[in-house]
């Protein structure tokens, strides 16, 4: 998890991910994008409703 003063740049940029990391399901205008925390992938809410 980010602490204060910690950078983001390790998360995958949104205008690089067309579709979910995990299951691969395309985004659009009601598919949103989730940035994970830990990993910094790019999931689908299905997806990124899944805990470590």
């Amino acid at each position: 998890m980010l602490k204060n003063g910690e950078s983001k740049q390790y998360w995958m940029q949104d205008e690089n991910c067309k579709q979910c990391y995990e299951c691969k399901t395309s985004f659009n205008t009601f598919r949103r994008k989730h940035h994970c925390r830990i990993c910094g992938q790019i999931f689908c809410y299905k997806c990124a409703s899944a805990t470590i």
